[in-house]
């Protein structure tokens, strides 16, 4: 799908897919999977009786999907329930119809994309995330990320925002061609609307070290 080959691609909210970071994560986890997996195993779980619930096992996480239930309310109470039983307790991350579990310790999407500047030798980075766990990248405020945020809740610490994803296409097309007319030595375009894309006025020469999107990496 892509016309290039991606250096890094990060999962399970920063816990995936980070050089250095997925032996020790595999091992915490270990120990929330194997109480998780009784969850499915088991045919007397609770939440079970509940249709439109389901466990996902991605690995580094588990994650309760409830978007079929017939009463999402109903259906999150109980499997927030089911997963403070869990031992150790994991950290509950709330999404779109869905319960995400991961080990308390695990390292969050902050943490991968410092991890990622450090590796890569990138001085600056552009970030933009649609997910409540993108905040643990927007509240850093580190100097040397750009941080944007799409259709962000009340409250966001995001630099700049985005009305919603199908915007994205048009920043980055923008990005791409005022990156090219710096490279051949051109002023960008003065005709971009910096109310409308105010991220087009920050000027940075730098390499995209990571977007993460929820439904791009699946988490």
């Amino acid at each position: 799908m892509l016309a290039f080959s991606p250096r890094y691609l990060i999962g399970n909210h920063g816990a995936e897919g980070v050089p250095g970071f997925e032996s020790g994560v595999r091992c915490r986890m270990r120990a929330i999977a194997a109480d998780g997996s009784k969850c499915s195993a088991r045919d007397d779980e609770a939440w079970r009786v509940i249709p439109g619930i389901t466990l996902e096992d991605k690995a580094y996480s588990i994650a309760f999907h409830y978007r079929q239930a017939q009463s999402r309310e109903a259906a999150l109470r109980l499997v927030e329930e089911r997963a403070a039983q869990l031992v150790p307790w994991p950290r509950l991350i709330h999404g779109n119809c869905v319960l995400n579990l991961v080990p308390r310790d695990a390292p969050h999407k902050g943490d991968a994309l410092r991890a990622l500047l450090a590796h890569s030798g990138c001085e600056r980075s552009l970030y933009v995330g649609d997910d409540v766990t993108d905040e643990d990248v927007f509240r850093l405020k580190l100097p040397a990320v750009l941080s944007v945020g799409v259709d962000p809740g009340p409250g966001s610490a995001a630099d700049l925002f985005l009305p919603d994803q199908s915007e994205m296409i048009r920043l980055l097309d923008e990005c791409c061609d005022d990156d090219r007319a710096l490279n051949r030595g051109e002023s960008p375009r003065a005709g971009v609307s910096r109310s409308v894309y105010p991220v087009l006025a920050f000027r940075m020469q730098c390499t995209l070290v990571s977007a993460f999107a929820s439904n791009c990496v699946g988490s």
